[in-house]
């Protein structure tokens, strides 16, 4: 049960260091962030049987992919 508890401190640990490390981008090099909707419109095309897009970018929309990139997100962060 510890491994479990430390895991999960280190999974949030790392995902506040990434929001953190893309707020300090943002601010010195007007690098903008990460779109996590794309990584939740692949999920989606992922469920749907389609796993290879050519560009995700360009691949049609997904009904609450912004919500799927951000839970995925957070997910594969723990």
């Amino acid at each position: 049960m510890d491994y479990l508890v430390y895991a999960l401190v280190v999974g949030v640990g790392a995902t506040v260091l990434m929001d953190l490390w893309a707020i300090a981008r943002r601010r010195a090099f007007d690098i903008p962030p990460p779109d996590y909707g794309l990584a939740g419109r692949w999920f989606a095309h992922l469920a749907r049987g389609r796993f290879r897009h050519k560009s995700i970018a360009v691949a049609a929309a997904v009904p609450g992919e912004r919500l799927i990139g951000w839970i995925a997100r957070f997910l594969y962060g723990l």
